[in-house]
């Protein structure tokens, strides 16, 4: 398994665009010099003509040592033995509306842009968690069983979308009840639904299928996505951006049903909030999981990690060595009598 040590220094590649600006002044700072004495062809057949390119290597011989010795810092490793380690965790699963309606932006930028900024945070708080990744609207299902390769499941959390969804409309019932079915029945450990929607529900046992999830020992967290005011919902109409229509052509509105995000988080046993709460969302959820009943297991992590910093530190030096070497600029050469 790859891994970096230090990824907090990729952002540290901004010094290469940093290098390519300087070299792009400089060389205009020159050209503007010449242009001063004289016209800038002529200048450049009687003034100098070896290696006219010396200065363009030396940028990119430095640039490539200089990602080198970025990537030397972040130190990529590889996972080289496994062990099996015990870990103490309760299974989460966030389920997401991707119905037609998120992508309204009375939440900006949108409900579902909103909703899946939410969930990456959540993710970070609860690491340590088994969690999975349910995405709904009409139907329901799982895009990430439960695992904590959690940068997996970010990546899958990204690709959230309503294309995804083979038909469109809301049922609350069915999220809740694939997000039931996901958990394993080969334990009776405790887990918690964080199901994150606007609420608009088009089916019903809803409220049913959330009791029943708290029978069988599950928690549901419901947080609300959106506003009571409302707004339009986007739509794309033969490449034309438009706004989604009824069937006697008036402009649909979606609005918050906040009475469903509460009645449904109170059938579930869980909580209810509103996505513009904050920080007192993600303090609250992480709280009651962190407080819940944790299930030991096995799982096989890698135990030792081989280093491989050295060989890009070493190509680093090398070429830092031959840009120092190289001469920077066009060399000169006296004008013959």
């Amino acid at each position: 398994m790859f891994k970096s040590e230090h990824p907090e220094y990729i952002a540290l590649c901004l010094l290469i665009v940093l290098i390519w600006a300087i070299w792009w002044l400089s060389g205009w700072l020159r050209r503007r010099r010449a242009e001063r004495i004289g016209h800038l062809d002529s200048m450049d057949r009687i003034s100098y003509s070896v290696m006219p390119r010396a200065d363009l290597w030396k940028t990119i011989l430095l640039s490539v040592a200089v990602l080198l010795g970025i990537i030397a810092l972040v130190n990529p490793q590889w996972g080289r033995k496994k062990e099996k380690v015990k870990v103490s965790s309760t299974d989460v699963i966030i389920a997401i509306d991707i119905s037609s309606s998120m992508l309204a932006d009375d939440v900006k930028p949108s409900r579902l842009e909103r909703t899946k900024l939410f969930a990456d945070r959540m993710i970070d708080r609860l690491k340590g968690e088994r969690i999975g990744l349910v995405l709904f609207a009409h139907d329901a299902y799982v895009q990430v069983p439960m695992t904590t390769d959690y940068a997996a499941l970010k990546l899958f959390l990204t690709s959230a979308d309503p294309q995804l969804a083979a038909t469109q409309g809301t049922n609350l019932a069915e999220a809740i009840k694939t997000c039931v079915n996901t958990f394993p029945k080969t334990d009776k450990r405790p887990g918690s639904i964080i199901l994150i929607t606007d609420g608009e529900n088009h089916e019903e046992g809803d409220l049913e299928a959330a009791r029943t999830a708290k029978a069988e020992g599950y928690k549901v967290y419901v947080v609300g996505v959106g506003t009571e005011q409302g707004a339009r919902i986007p739509e794309v109409f033969q490449g034309r951006n438009m706004y989604k229509r009824d069937e006697t052509g008036e402009l649909v509105m979606t609005r918050l049903s906040k009475e469903t995000v509460v009645a449904l988080a109170d059938a579930g046993g869980g909580k209810s909030f509103l996505i513009g709460e904050g920080q007192r969302v993600y303090d609250v959820i992480e709280s009651d999981i962190e407080n819940m009943e944790k299930t030991e297991s096995e799982q096989l992590s890698f135990a030792e990690y081989v280093s491989y910093y050295q060989y890009f530190l070493g190509i680093c030096i090398l070429l830092l060595m031959l840009s120092y070497l190289l001469p920077f600029g066009k060399i000169y050469r006296p004008l013959k009598s």
